[in-house]
């Protein structure tokens, strides 16, 4: 059984759920498994995420940071701060994230973001 305290989840090609939450906790829910823990937390609470269309999962920090994961419960092999990120959807291609004013898009696994275009 997961905690309570879990605060969303993203379901994963394989069929697994990473469950993100509050303290940086991740868990990695397999149907017929344990679920299991990642070794470390990340340094705030969890409020999104995604499955990153380059490789990988992208979580959203309560504070905005992007942490990218190249595994769900692996390592956090980069951080894009800063940008004050509240909410995640991904596509195909591209990461779309809401910010408090605007819209901002990554098709580089949040490595950089940018306005999306808009069609007139």
């Amino acid at each position: 059984m997961l905690h309570s305290h879990l605060l969303g989840g993203v379901d994963l090609p394989d069929g697994s759920v990473l469950h993100y939450g509050r303290a940086g906790e991740r868990w990695l829910a397999r149907e017929g498994e344990p679920p299991r823990s990642a070794e470390t937390f990340l340094p705030e609470d969890l409020v999104g995420g995604v499955v990153d269309p380059v490789g990988g999962v992208l979580i959203v920090g309560k504070g905005g940071a992007v942490y990218h994961a190249a595994t769900p419960l692996g390592p956090v092999d980069r951080v894009q701060g800063g940008s004050a990120i509240r909410s995640l959807t991904s596509g195909k291609t591209a990461v779309v994230g809401i910010r408090a004013d605007a819209l901002t898009r990554s098709t580089d696994g949040g490595r950089t973001w940018s306005a999306p275009a808009v069609a007139p």
